[in-house]
């Protein structure tokens, strides 16, 4: 059971990396660290991630986030995001 999680997590990171996911940096720090944490799935197979970036925004698709700590180096804001079955952003 536990090698065909582990099967599933390594499939669903490398379906995110395909993912249309850009850190944006206009502090000039030099920070663009995505990293996702989690990720889970529903009954209708969307798929929630979670994870932090410290750039200052993180965008997902059309929806832009905005790092709360200004994107100060060593800052890290939190993220969580919604994909549909075809990998759609639905809400960040």
């Amino acid at each position: 059971m536990k090698k065909y999680l582990f099967f599933l997590l390594a499939i669903c990171i490398s379906q995110l990396m395909a993912l249309n996911v850009s850190a944006l940096n206009s502090v000039g720090n030099g920070c663009g660290d995505v990293t996702a944490s989690s990720t889970a799935t529903d009954p209708d197979s969307n798929v929630y991630v979670t994870g932090a970036f410290c750039s200052s925004y993180l965008k997902f698709g059309t929806t832009t986030l905005t790092n709360q700590s200004g994107g100060n180096a060593g800052c890290h804001d939190m993220y969580i995001v919604k994909y549909d079955a075809d990998g759609k952003v639905i809400w960040a």
